[in-house]
């Protein structure tokens, strides 16, 4: 078993900037979420339009 990751530190591992949303299990979390493992993990670009 490994130790869970904050959402934080998975958007470091991935080289990805902390302007992406993610999504665990459908529902956006903050950058201090644990990720427990085999939980269902989205991340996507911040969008902005007009």
């Amino acid at each position: 078993m490994t130790e869970p990751k904050t959402v934080a530190e998975l958007l470091v591992e991935l080289d990805l900037s902390d302007d992406h949303v993610v999504l665990i299990e459908g529902k956006r979390v903050s950058l201090d979420y644990e990720i427990q493992e085999n939980a269902n993990v989205v991340v996507l670009p911040r969008i902005a339009g007009g």
